[in-house]
């Protein structure tokens, strides 16, 4: 990317989206209406997100 922060940030935001809308037919389609946890392992133990805005969550 080329630019601006301001710039460069929409291009990200832009791309994020796009990527998004493909994806989340997928992930409504396997999930549904269930309720689904987020956890993500790392070296020393693990991350369990629970608000709606964590790791992209609001996107289901």
């Amino acid at each position: 990317m080329t630019g601006t922060p301001k710039k460069k940030a929409t291009e990200w935001i832009t791309k994020w989206d796009t990527k998004i809308a493909e994806v989340k037919p997928k992930v409504t389609k396997a999930v549904g209406s269930k309720t689904v946890s987020i956890v993500s392992p790392f070296d020393k133990g693990i991350y369990i997100f629970e608000t709606p805005l964590a790791a992209g969550r609001n996107h289901l």
